[in-house]
């Protein structure tokens, strides 16, 4: 996996790095195109994905109107420019600032979506919890009551033609923090979600990290989206408010 990737991607082993989804990233040639039903303003884009894990991503964008390649549901989003896609694969879809690197043991912040999310378990394993399911009330409550963490209320939410519940995360301070990375010294985590199967993930929550978590009912299981900001490149409320128009251009099929 590769060394550069942000640490809670290279727990899961996606993002830059991509272990489990070897197979899945091999077999889908690089590129994507833009939405042929979109608003004028769609522009081009060269099929290019230059994460070599990352599926039929798209990679730096112009402002406009895309839909994704592989990703299900089909998903069509909206951004401005100096925004990349970095991954369009069968489970994952993931969108962040061009400047905001992604490569520091904290990762960066972005905006990513994900099908069949699931709890992490607190015993540090990289498996769905068992005693959670995919319910997204089950879910957002589940997240809003670990030890250690500061939630908002837990709110209906409707995004893209389906409707779910969406809370935000954060440590508190001082917070005991239950795993540590294998691979990084005295580098400690609270595990907080898994990807279901399709999806290939394992995200935590660090000091200084915001996380806003909306799980929406979908096809028996559900679509999530994660939009996680840490503090050295946005103040959650700044991101919350830039990405808000991107969210509100999602898109399911």
């Amino acid at each position: 996996m590769a060394s550069l990737a942000p640490l809670r991607r290279r727990i899961a082993a996606i993002g830059v790095g991509c272990l489990f989804l070897v197979t899945a990233c091999a077999a889908d040639p690089p590129g994507g195109t833009p939405s042929n039903t979109a608003p004028p303003q769609i522009t081009s884009q060269a099929p290019v994905c230059p994460n070599r894990h990352g599926g039929r991503c798209l990679g730096t964008l112009d402002g406009g109107t895309y839909t994704t390649v592989s990703f299900q549901p089909t998903l069509t989003y909206t951004v401005p420019a100096g925004w990349d896609n970095a991954e369009d694969l069968p489970g994952n879809f993931w969108l962040y600032r061009s400047n905001d690197s992604q490569d520091s043991q904290r990762g960066g912040s972005y905006v990513g979506v994900y099908q069949g999310l699931r709890a992490a378990p607190q015993t540090c394993g990289e498996f769905p919890d068992p005693a959670v399911g995919t319910d997204p009330t089950e879910m957002v409550r589940w997240a809003a009551g670990l030890p250690g963490v500061d939630a908002s209320a837990i709110s209906p939410v409707s995004i893209g033609g389906l409707s779910g519940q969406e809370v935000t995360l954060r440590l508190r301070p001082g917070a005991s923090l239950p795993c540590a990375a294998d691979d990084v010294d005295d580098f400690r985590f609270l595990p907080v979600v898994v990807g279901g199967g399709v999806s290939q993930l394992h995200h935590v929550l660090l000091p200084q990290m915001t996380m806003r978590l909306i799980v929406l009912d979908w096809n028996a299981t559900n679509v999530a989206i994660e939009i996680t900001s840490v503090d050295e490149q946005a103040a959650a409320e700044a991101y919350a408010v830039e990405v808000a128009p991107i969210v509100a251009s999602l898109q399911f099929a």
